[in-house]
């Protein structure tokens, strides 16, 4: 245990001092992990400062109301064609936490009711997001869910042979299979197109986690064909607290209305909408290195070079 003393020098030492800008004084101090999080850019920032000037709420009829779900339905429009898909396939969220527990939980629920088996398979890779394997163990736990793991490689990309042969023996007992675009630790893009096309086949719904993806590869949900698809404004260059699940591919279910219909955050909706539009001014190369590391890379002037390996 620590003494009076103990504590009384502790106090005495004389450590760096962060500025509320991140600056430690005394030396200059750059964020870097834009992996984990984006700094809010300046073109998002004067987007925010703007929408949030227009006093109204989105659901009100009133002018000042229709005022405001104006903004917030051209951000989801300016956000469906970034991500070439329909804007009503785009419910905002408050991230990409909520957007999976939607996507995890809903579906399972609605793939389960329609085929009546109580103990409908969900299955996951073995490296998601907690936003996504925690709701998928909250299944197992509270549902009765059937929960599989996919197994993943040493470079971290799911095993598909596992996915196919579950696919072709069990189909008709699986509710839904979730597969992220790319890993946040370790950054290994997982062939998500390959996998929906085979879910497509079996009639399984897909879900993918696209939150660390976006801004780092091309994403085009008109070519992936998922379920549905999670993003978040957080990881570029937008605010925390809002994100999206954009249902992908037509379900056949009703359309969402509602779900992000009362009281919509408008200034976080024209936010991601702008952050979205800058990255799709991104420029793409291929890179190559001696060792035989293969990566795309993207250039921006505000973010400098964002890469990810090549399998």
């Amino acid at each position: 245990m620590s003494n009076d003393s103990d504590v009384d020098s502790a106090r005495d030492v004389n450590l760096p001092r962060a500025s509320a800008g991140g600056a430690v004084h005394g030396s200059a101090r750059h964020f870097v992990d834009h992996a984990a999080t984006t700094p809010l850019l300046p073109q998002a920032r004067e987007a925010w400062l703007d929408a949030s000037a227009v006093a109204g709420n989105p659901s009100s009829l009133h002018a000042s109301g229709r005022a405001a779900r104006s903004i917030v339905e051209q951000a989801r429009e300016s956000i469906a064609d970034d991500l070439r898909t329909r804007p009503s396939a785009v419910v905002f969220t408050s991230g990409g936490t909520e957007s999976d527990n939607l996507a995890v939980k809903g579906l399972w629920w609605a793939r389960r009711a329609r085929l009546g088996v109580a103990d409908a398979i969900v299955a996951a890779s073995a490296i998601e997001h907690h936003a996504v394997l925690d709701p998928v163990e909250w299944l197992g736990k509270h549902e009765g869910a059937d929960v599989r793991w996919i197994p993943v490689d040493a470079s971290g990309r799911v095993e598909v042979d596992f996915i196919d042969h579950l696919l072709s023996s069990a189909a008709e007992r699986t509710a839904l299979l979730s597969v992220m675009w790319a890993n946040n630790e370790v950054g290994t893009v997982q062939p998500v197109r390959e996998i929906a096309a085979a879910c497509r086949s079996a009639g399984v719904p897909f879900h993918t986690d696209a939150v660390q993806a976006l801004g780092q590869i091309p994403v085009d949900l008109s070519e992936v064909g998922a379920t549905a698809v999670t993003i978040s404004g957080h990881k570029v260059g937008g605010p925390f607290g809002i994100g999206a699940l954009v249902e992908a591919l037509r379900t056949g279910a009703p359309p969402p209305d509602g779900l992000d219909g009362s009281e919509l955050a408008t200034c976080l909706g024209v936010l991601l909408g702008e952050e979205l539009c800058r990255v799709a001014g991104w420029s793409w190369v291929q890179l190559s290195f001696e060792d035989g590391f293969e990566g795309l890379a993207a250039v921006d002037s505000n973010h400098g070079l964002a890469m990810l390996p090549i399998h």
